[in-house]
């Protein structure tokens, strides 16, 4: 999982890249790239390595698309705890997110 706001450099991808000659600093870039327009929100990012070629897809969980339809300013999660989330959704949103 990676955190949208925080750079997606963990020391426990760095080993993990290099044993399968993968470039780390290409690969967290594509990560940022991938994961700029959901910022504050947690998404998975899961990673397709063959041949060395690295394919980045975001993996978006119900809640993260329910909050971007809500068209919330981004948070600090980490800051903010039991954030109450108000707005209106309509129920085509809600069938598209389904």
């Amino acid at each position: 999982r990676s955190w949208c706001f925080v750079s997606p450099g963990h020391q426990d991808w760095s080993p993990r890249l290099a044993s399968w000659f993968c470039l780390q600093k290409k690969v967290f870039d594509d990560i940022t790239k991938a994961t700029s327009d959901w910022k504050g929100l947690r998404i998975t990012v899961k990673l397709t390595i063959q041949n060395q070629q690295v394919q980045i897809e975001a993996v978006f969980s119900a809640s993260a698309l329910i909050i971007t339809a809500l068209q919330e300013p981004p948070r600090d999660q980490k800051k903010q705890k039991n954030m109450k989330h108000s707005g209106n959704i309509t129920f085509d949103e809600i069938v598209n997110i389904a």
